[in-house]
């Protein structure tokens, strides 16, 4: 195997969670899209056999925080933005 967390699976988790704070309502069908893309990326990494289960949910983990991270802080320079 090639190490703990999942490059693979943190990024389509941070992709897909941050597109999914970002994105308005009118995208809600894009978000089921999103998330599933980044299970399937996910199941592919066990699937082929290059990771553990355990390192595919750390790579979510660590993933779906800075998506998260991100998506705050663009709301909030979008604000800052917005008020001047």
């Amino acid at each position: 195997m090639y190490g703990f967390v999942s490059s693979h699976a943190a990024n389509a988790f941070g992709l897909a969670t941050f597109l999914c704070f970002v994105l308005d309502d009118w995208f809600k069908w894009l978000k089921y899209w999103l998330l599933a893309w980044a299970l399937l990326v996910s199941y592919s990494r066990i699937y082929n056999v290059v990771h553990y289960p355990g390192d595919v949910i750390g790579g979510a983990v660590i993933g779906v925080l800075p998506g998260w991270a991100v998506a705050k802080l663009y709301f909030y320079i979008e604000t800052k933005r917005l008020k001047t």
